[in-house]
């Protein structure tokens, strides 16, 4: 078999150069698949290789940590996890002392005075075996002074119950838990903003939102303004700030609760609370309008 002249193209890392061979047929045709594959594998590779240009992050790439954003209403105070758990406490347990006193304990007693002298008799004696079926034993004679005695326990029992559910409530009643600030929308742009907002002073229908506890631990919430809530003493200084309900007392339906008008404010536990200062801004500005805080 003669031997052909072919030309077959070899590639190198600086381009593809021609060469002439001597080749048989048979062998030609692998050797071209062969070279092709490689060809196309080399320009893929040097297509998808980064270059050091492009590694290099640019600037708006970069992401920063963001700052947590400024909600709308602003917590300023906190009374402290720890009174707020004690004053709880008191609650829940003055409404187990009532329902104990006044359900089980004063209602026993009540019906231990209203029972009659053999009613008395057999629930005090124990049966006899012998005892003849025609045996009658004459009743005790009354003593009214026993069951008197007795109305007056219950009595006694049910005031033990009702005391420490009146005195808790009127004493805690105005106990504020947490204050809240609602913030414009100009306000919460940036922390620098919520300062300069705060530093140059709310206006005073500026709201406030104020949390007491009720008698069954339940929050209640009450909204007023910077102006609406004025610096009193009262309840022999349980209560430094009040606001007028006036209004919400004639649009009152008949089965709501009573809106709290009167607040008392202790010294802030500024612990995990960020913006605890805010309060001690605002705080002179309570009750003040427009006019009286030009004066």
């Amino acid at each position: 078999m003669t031997l052909l002249r072919l030309s077959a193209f070899r590639v190198t890392p600086n381009g593809i150069y021609r060469t002439s061979l001597p080749m048989r047929p048979s062998v030609l045709q692998p050797l071209l698949h062969k070279t092709l594959h490689q060809a196309r594998s080399n320009s893929s590779t040097t297509a998808s290789k980064p270059t050091p240009s492009s590694r290099i992050p640019s600037s708006s790439s970069i992401s920063k940590p963001g700052t947590p954003p400024i909600p709308e209403h602003l917590l300023i105070y906190h009374a402290g996890t720890s009174r707020i758990t004690f004053l709880a406490l008191w609650k829940i347990t003055s409404l187990f002392l009532f329902a104990f006193f006044t359900l089980i304990a004063a209602p026993s007693y009540a019906r231990r005075a209203s029972q009659t002298p053999y009613e008395a008799a057999d629930a005090t004696s124990t049966p006899t075996a012998d005892l003849s079926p025609t045996t009658t034993t004459p009743a005790p004679p009354a003593d009214p002074q026993a069951a008197q005695k007795t109305y007056l326990q219950a009595a006694g029992l049910a005031f033990c119950g009702v005391i420490p559910l009146v005195y808790v409530a009127y004493t805690t009643a105005p106990f504020v838990t947490f204050i809240y600030l609602r913030l414009p929308p100009a306000a919460r742009a940036s922390r620098q903003a919520l300062e300069r907002f705060v530093r140059a002073g709310p206006p005073p229908t500026t709201q406030l939102e104020l949390l007491t506890m009720g008698l069954a631990t339940r929050p209640r919430s009450a909204m007023t303004t910077l102006a609406g809530l004025r610096p009193v003493t009262r309840r022999l200084g349980l209560v430094n700030y009040e606001r007028d309900v006036a209004a919400l007392e004639a649009r009152r339906a008949w089965h709501q609760y009573r809106p709290v008008a009167q607040f008392g404010v202790r010294v802030a536990n500024c612990k995990g609370v960020r913006d605890g200062w805010v309060w001690d801004a605002v705080r002179p500005l309570l009750g003040k309008t427009a006019r009286e805080r030009r004066a």
